[in-house]
């Protein structure tokens, strides 16, 4: 279903994460907002068996694999290319980052 949208003329610009988060909040209006969940039967219960999991076993669980997948099939010479862009985002940026968020929040905040 989610590949038979991007083809529509409507998605076809869009991402396919975008497609499926559209099409998970229309789903998400037809049986909570609309009360289609009980009438639904087993797809009713399914959805609201969904709706009770825990964020963080949701998190935790799909996020390894998700993570893993993309090592696989990284680009090594794109890698080692932008790998100094990398190291200083992840050191000195970061760093300034928190410092500048830590100024803002210091005068923002009324403590």
């Amino acid at each position: 279903l989610l590949l038979h949208l991007t083809f529509l003329k409507v998605f076809k610009s869009l991402q396919q994460t975008v497609v499926l988060f559209l099409l998970g909040c229309l789903c998400s209006w037809l049986l909570q907002g609309l009360g289609w969940r009980d009438s639904l039967g087993a797809v009713g219960r399914s959805y609201t068996m969904w709706m009770g999991i825990d964020p963080h076993l949701l998190l935790f669980t799909l996020l390894p694999p998700l993570l893993a997948g993309d090592a696989m099939s990284i680009d090594t010479h794109l890698a080692k290319r932008v790998a100094k862009q990398c190291l200083y985002l992840a050191g000195p940026g970061v760093v300034i980052n928190t410092a500048l968020t830590a100024a803002f929040l210091y005068y923002y905040l009324p403590y």
